[in-house]
């Protein structure tokens, strides 16, 4: 961590018909705030309410009317923070069959920071920065490479705001350019060369911007996350991380780091053009950062698939490390950390080194089960808060 930066702070939350909540308001400490409680009680809800304002998604919903309480029309999270010298409170509030929304089932978004409207859709309000570490981060080696190439994209996020507005253009872009290949094959009529010119060429350039980003971002965590896996198992064998880009899978994360934007444009252009009927036969884009996929390794062997239990929870706590560097030497401001049932996951070996990365001073939220094996100095100063049933004590 950098000595002496600052500390971006919560000092409270409030929220409405979220989750389990009817209505809860809480004070926060600046040090550490455990909150205790059996499983299923809405612990991990609350630091859900503060991703949501920080990052504008909430990881575990599979979509937004998850987040409002069973029988409620809207809920609503606010929360007061200090970041980067300014003194926010950011609002969201999500709203059931809101007739600009469609009605019915739909959901419609309304944000506001210090009293302002924000634009519409699923980004932060706000400068709030959070890093979680959770159980569901092993993930990162056991699921596919959607969830590795989302953890890539959110800690763009963090560093590279404008990142949102390219991963929206390439999204649109995408969607346009698949429907192209669709009407063709339900047609039956000749592709429209011209048209899928236009949008090969838009879909390579946006896409080429955010595998730029992702190429430097594991270029940067390369190093402090074999250093931490170092640190943390002692292993001798090298970590290894690379970036699978699908337009030419057989360049190493050198030979791409060494590419421009440009250049990375006309390696997918080319591609598009040579898997045309490919992506005409199986009705889909075939082509871009939406394929790819990040490469964790260990002694030159996929560590999704020959690291043991323990060496995979060492590997994910590296890389989570290694995110917690990238981000506090980019904004040069501690951001907030999300301790989910992460502790209940690590021996006591892990969690003292964890424990030891991450009090320097950094406000720390944990959920937990129980108390037993937290040390000593992380229960001082901490306000602990007892969760049941959507109550706070």
């Amino acid at each position: 961590m950098l000595s002496g930066c600052l500390h971006m702070i919560v000092k409270s939350i409030a929220i409405r018909d979220f989750r389990n909540y009817v209505e809860a308001d809480l004070d926060l400490a600046h040090t550490r705030n455990i909150f205790i409680g059996q499983n299923a009680q809405g612990k991990t809800n609350l630091l859900e309410a503060l991703e949501l304002i920080s990052t504008g998604r909430a990881a575990r919903a599979g979509h937004e009317r998850e987040l409002l309480r069973i029988g409620a029309d809207r809920c609503m999270v606010q929360v007061n923070y200090e970041a980067f010298g300014y003194q926010d409170n950011a609002v969201v509030e999500l709203i059931k069959g809101d007739k600009a929304a469609g009605g019915n089932d739909k959901i419609s978004r309304k944000a506001r920071l210090n009293g302002v409207a924000q634009k519409a859709g699923r980004r932060p309000t706000g400068r709030l920065c959070i890093v979680s570490f959770a159980a569901r981060d092993l993930d990162l080696l056991r699921a596919g490479p959607l969830v590795r190439r989302d953890w890539l994209d959110a800690i763009a996020l963090k560093i590279r705001p404008q990142h949102a507005e390219c991963l929206d253009r390439y999204e649109k872009i995408l969607a346009q350019r698949n429907r192209l290949i669709k009407q063709f094959f339900e047609s039956g009529m000749g592709l429209d060369e011209d048209q899928m010119k236009i949008w090969d060429r838009q879909a390579a350039y946006h896409g080429a911007q955010i595998v730029k980003v992702r190429i430097d971002l594991i270029a940067e965590m390369q190093e402090p996350a074999r250093q931490h896996l170092s640190h943390i198992s002692g292993q001798t064998d090298m970590m290894q991380l690379a970036y699978l880009c699908k337009a030419d899978p057989l360049l190493s994360l050198e030979d791409l780091s060494a590419l421009d934007i440009p250049e990375i444009a006309r390696m997918l252009y080319r591609k598009m053009k040579e898997r045309r009927q490919e992506e005409l036969a199986r009705r889909q884009s075939l082509v871009g950062p939406h394929r790819d996929d990040l490469l964790i390794s260990i002694g030159g062997l996929d560590a999704s698939a020959f690291a043991s239990q323990g060496q995979q929870r060492s590997v994910v706590l590296a890389l989570k490390l290694a995110e917690l560097d990238l981000v506090v030497s980019h904004l040069q401001e501690t951001p907030v950390l999300l301790l989910d049932d992460v502790l209940a996951e690590l021996d006591p070996m892990r969690q003292r080194l964890l424990m030891e990365r991450v009090s320097d001073g950094m406000q720390t939220f944990v959920t937990t089960t129980h108390l037993d094996g937290f040390r000593e100095e992380w229960l001082k100063d901490a306000q602990i808060v007892h969760v049941h049933g959507g109550s706070l004590k």
